[in-house]
């Protein structure tokens, strides 16, 4: 599972360096949302589930499409633009720091462990080792291009927020979180 992951992560970069080489960054995160509320609205009709109901539910929806499906997804497509998908990589891995230093701010129960920054950097270490070696022999060609670079890191912000926005959520609601991706109540019928 860990590796399937890694393969639909990783690939997601190249394939939107490859997209917004040929389509607006725009049109290209309108076909991702669009590609994907087609699989998630079909699987639901497939396996009989219903929407989630009531305003609070939506306006939550709507918060979240408002972080990540809009602006993180339009930030990184158009950084990616200018920048290499490896480095894109490297920028996002930075969205775990960024959950980390939030995180005492949005969800008072959460401290900052020394365990949680070593095992933070430990992985981001592992993330320049293998995404990163072109960008570390070569930094000298990615400093004229600042403003594609903190783009894609204000994207990586913005995947944190939403992160702690439905961690926040989650804490809150006694529903399944799989009721907000593919709806999971069954139809009563």
């Amino acid at each position: 599972m860990l590796l399937e992951l890694t393969v639909m992560r990783g690939s997601a970069f190249m394939m939107t360096k490859v997209a917004v080489n040929h389509l607006p960054p725009l049109t290209v995160d309108a076909g991702r949302l669009v590609s994907g509320a087609v699989t998630l609205v079909g699987l639901s009709l497939i396996l009989m589930r219903r929407l989630p109901h009531g305003g609070r539910s939506w306006l939550f929806f709507f918060s979240i499409a408002a972080v990540v499906n809009t602006a993180a997804f339009l930030l990184v497509s158009w950084g990616q633009r200018c920048i290499d998908s490896g480095l894109a990589g490297i920028q996002m891995a930075r969205m775990p720091l960024f959950t980390l230093i939030l995180a005492p701010f949005c969800l008072l129960d959460e401290r900052v462990t020394s365990m949680r920054v070593a095992s933070f950097a430990v992985g981001f270490c592992g993330v320049v080792v293998l995404i990163g070696a072109g960008f570390l022999m070569y930094p000298g060609e990615h400093v004229n291009q600042p403003v594609p670079m903190l783009a894609v890191l204000l994207g990586a912000a913005c995947y944190a927020v939403a992160t702690l926005q439905e961690a926040g959520a989650m804490r809150r609601t006694d529903e399944s979180p799989l009721s907000w991706t593919g709806p999971e109540r069954r139809s009563e019928s």
